[in-house]
């Protein structure tokens, strides 16, 4: 049974963060209780080596200095890769956007700036160019 005043939140495994996704909760509710988790979240990690990213719809603690880009990168020195393809929406993903090498295809999906070489309207376009790439002989 759903409670009227509860936020249901997808707490995703991560090895270096915690993240809080609200996508599918009641916005008006969302909206309350989500800044106040934000207020509280700051007044515990303002004193510790944490960054609170705050996203479309998801609030991340990570270490500072710790982002995609970074991981991105220590990922892609252990092989040689003929192509890298990084697709997101929200500023979480600006950091890999930023950090991946010059040859890197970045996508942006979603309006707005962006470190991304690219953009696509919505998730629906990834998808279309996604099975382009796969039918594509």
């Amino acid at each position: 049974m759903l409670l009227k005043d509860t936020i249901y939140i997808l707490l995703p495994e991560k090895e270096f963060s915690i993240v809080f996704h609200y996508r599918n909760a009641d916005q008006e509710l969302a909206s309350l209780r989500v800044a106040e988790l934000i207020d509280e979240l700051l007044m515990v990690t303002s004193n510790l080596n944490l960054n609170l990213i705050i996203g479309n719809k998801v609030i991340e603690i990570r270490p500072a200095g710790i982002n995609k880009g970074i991981a991105a990168n220590i990922f892609l020195k252990e092989k040689n890769y003929d192509f890298i393809f990084a697709v997101g929406d929200d500023t979480t993903d600006e950091d890999l956007f930023r950090d991946l090498p010059e040859n890197a295809i970045t996508i942006k999906v979603g309006i707005g700036k962006s470190f991304a070489k690219y953009s696509v309207e919505s998730y629906l376009k990834v998808r279309k160019l996604l099975n382009a790439l796969v039918t594509s002989e």
